[in-house]
């Protein structure tokens, strides 16, 4: 019976091992974060987001990244009795997120069809972010008829597309790999819009402008192998305001009073020390 029960032991353990150097070879899909909360001061010139995590061999990767959902009034201009540039109409654009960028292993519609990607999310004109946006009457609250709502959610789109706050995915056939000496050497910079993988491991970076959202961020990540989604993972980050900037913004909203009056005082005091710096010359004859 001990003769039996020695090999069976040793066929258990070899089986595990198996099983365990199987799982490390083919990990399945993580995504991470760093900082998980980005601290804006008042010398806040934009951060670089570092998002990476754990991929399955012969996998490519779609990182998509929502900025908090935001309520914007916009105006449109035009030409009045073809003389005077003015506002001729108005609209508030709610439930569009103010900060869309997604990126790719390789190029987007190489590794997921276009339909695929409007269900996910990470096509490159934003088609069900822009769907789920509604534009309302600031004055009645009422939704615009179709075309104007449409107008009035694309020039939001295309706003944020100037800002660095939305952005397609890019071409990324020649991304050199994580670990790569072109890496080392600083072959590509941070927040190319590219998903290096290498190993197993994949990372990329978004760079947040000085005017970034304040608000919770959310970070959607695919696994794609054969055009089909076969993991996906999420994780968050924020950002937030510390220091003076926290307390001017709470006390523009709780004391108004309060708040007009240091902008009045501190206006005054940047004139005066202007008038006391650049003194006026007089004109002599």
């Amino acid at each position: 019976m001990r003769k039996l029960l020695v090999p069976a032991g040793v066929l258990l353990a070899a089986l595990l091992a198996a099983t365990q150097a199987s799982v490390s070879a083919n990990p399945g899909l993580t995504v991470s974060v760093s900082p998980d909360i980005v601290n804006v001061g008042l010398n806040f010139a934009g951060d670089d987001v570092h998002i990476y995590g754990a991929v399955p061999e012969d996998a490519e990767i779609v990182v998509k990244v929502d900025g908090p959902t935001k309520t914007v009034k916009l105006s449109k201009k035009g030409k009045v009795l073809g003389l005077f540039w003015m506002t001729v109409d108005r609209a508030e654009v709610e439930n569009m997120p103010a900060f869309h960028l997604v990126h790719s292993s390789e190029e987007i519609d190489n590794i997921l069809g276009r339909e695929d990607q409007i269900q996910l999310g990470v096509d490159p004109m934003s088609s069900s972010t822009l769907s789920q946006a509604r534009a309302v009457d600031p004055d009645k609250g009422s939704d615009l008829p179709e075309a104007e709502s449409s107008e009035f959610v694309a020039g939001l789109r295309d706003m944020y597309i100037r800002q660095g706050r939305y952005a397609p995915c890019v071409s990324c056939h020649n991304a050199p790999p994580v670990g790569s000496a072109a890496l080392a050497e600083g072959g590509f910079a941070h927040s190319d819009g590219i998903v290096h993988v290498d190993n197993g491991q994949w990372e990329t970076w978004v760079n947040l402008p000085s005017d970034a959202p304040l608000g919770d961020y959310t970070i959607d990540s695919y696994c794609i192998r054969d055009g089909q989604v076969i993991e996906s993972d999420s994780t968050t980050f924020t950002v937030r305001k510390v220091g003076l900037v926290d307390s001017l913004g709470s006390m523009s909203k709780d004391n108004a009073v309060a708040y007009g009056a240091l902008c009045l005082g501190i206006i005054i005091a940047v004139g005066m020390t202007i008038g006391l710096i650049f003194p006026k010359r007089r004109g002599g004859h």
